[in-house]
């Protein structure tokens, strides 16, 4: 029992000795103290130039300003100074974006850095913040607009036809939606922002000769696939009534290829041979 307590002891004196050595008794400031306005300007004078030096966004200049407001000045109320930061770099990136945009050789891979910077912006703000911030609303739309009519712009433009013996994809619905997403894209009112850049200008502007071309590439295809698929089935009468049929609908909906050579010269002979057959019989 007296070993015991002497164990006890001797773990109560060690504890206070390590303390004594280990534990910083020095005064602080107090948590959450406002930083004096001489202090404010320093540090803003100093961020401000930063950027000014840097004709780019410079996520290490971000990321910089933001490990010295956590730690540096940990012990002090460093809200206002960290929201004033966020909106001098919303300010950085809104700026460049924007005359990214106005460039008639806009570059994709800036915008898709500058949309890289709004994303590591926001995980330094408040989630209120995040969804109310004007700017970067704005930067998301023209960028969701943007993405849509680059895509477009660079689409490549054809239908395969899922020719099946009597059916077929409809061309002139594909050529539709098309075309509406074109007009709505450019009729967007912040198309106003990507109206310089050349590449989605031209790309959207060829749409129509593309969709064209397209049209006389699905039914020059659909012709050969209804020989090829009319000459293998067994020449009865019912199989020329479907093969007249399919005839009719490809008339009807390409008129421009009625006196189709090769389609006349299916007819002629499939209709040769059911006679033969029924002859034979």
């Amino acid at each position: 029992m007296k070993a015991i307590k002497l164990i006890a002891l001797f773990a109560l004196l060690l504890g206070i000795a390590y303390a004594a050595f280990n534990i910083d008794f020095s005064p602080k400031p107090p948590k959450g103290i406002e930083l004096d306005e001489n202090m404010i300007k320093s540090y803003k004078d100093k961020f401000v130039k930063d950027w000014e030096e840097s004709s780019d966004w410079d996520e290490e200049i971000f990321k910089k300003h933001c490990f010295t407001i956590e730690t540096a000045l940990s012990e002090y109320n460093t809200k206002d100074l960290k929201e004033w930061d966020v909106n001098r770099a919303i300010e950085k990136i809104d700026s460049l974006i924007f005359k990214e945009w106005s460039k008639s050789d806009c570059n994709k891979g800036k915008i898709d850095k500058y949309i890289k910077a709004t994303d590591r912006i926001k995980r330094e703000m408040e989630d209120p913040d995040k969804k109310n911030n004007s700017s970067l609303n704005k930067i998301a739309r023209v960028n969701n607009l943007y993405n849509k009519a680059f895509n477009l712009a660079n689409k490549k433009i054809g239908l395969t036809t899922g020719f099946n013996g009597d059916s077929w994809n409809s061309y002139s619905k594909y050529e539709q939606g098309i075309k509406a997403t074109k007009n709505k894209i450019k009729g967007d009112n912040n198309f106003q922002y990507l109206q310089n850049i050349e590449d989605i200008q031209n790309g959207l502007n060829s749409i129509d000769n593309k969709l064209k071309n397209g049209r006389n590439k699905f039914y020059t295809t659909l012709a050969d696939q209804i020989c090829s698929h009319y000459r293998d089935v067994p020449k009865t009468n019912d199989n020329l009534t479907k093969l007249s049929g399919v005839i009719g609908k490809y008339n009807k909906e390409y008129k421009e290829y009625r006196e189709n050579n090769k389609l006349q010269k299916l007819v002629t002979d499939f209709t040769e041979q059911v006679i033969a057959n029924s002859t034979n019989q």
